[in-house]
This record gives structure tokens, sequence and C-alpha cells, in this order.
């Protein structure tokens, strides 16, 4: 093989080898960035989670206290 078929096949294959490296890195990029949007979108949710849990539990407590209220007047009432 001389020299000059060499730089031929080389100017032929080396537009498509970048262009892969592209559409690779392209991908790689949409790959990675969907990953970051998908952890986000979970801590997110898992922040959601801890926050309703934290109202419900509020409320029990709301509902426990407002039982104990109760009957401290009944308990007074009956004195």
């Amino acid at each position: 093989m001389n020299s000059d078929t060499l730089i031929a096949i080389i100017a032929i294959v080396a537009p498509f080898l970048f262009a892969g490296w592209v559409i690779n890195t392209s991908i790689k990029s949409k790959e990675r960035k969907r990953r970051s949007k998908e952890t986000h979108e979970e801590q997110r949710l898992k922040s959601d989670r801890e926050l309703e849990d934290g109202i419900m539990d509020l409320a029990r407590r709301i509902e426990n206290l407002e039982i104990i209220l109760r009957n401290s007047k009944n308990n007074k009432g009956k004195e």
C-alpha cells in the first residue's frame, strides 16, 4: 500500500470516526443528564414523602392532645 492510498483511506474514514465520537459523546451526555434529573426527582419525591410523614405525625399528635384535653375537662367536671 503506498502513501497516497493510505492518505485517501484516512481522509475517508476520519470524518466517520469523528461523527461516531460526536454521537457517542452526545448520547453519554444525555444519559448523564437524564440520570441527574432522575436522581433529582427521586430526592424531591423522598423529601415530599418525609414531609408527608412529618405532617401525618403532627396530625396524630394534635389528635392525641385533643383527646387528653377532653379527658382532662371531663375529669375536672366530675370532681
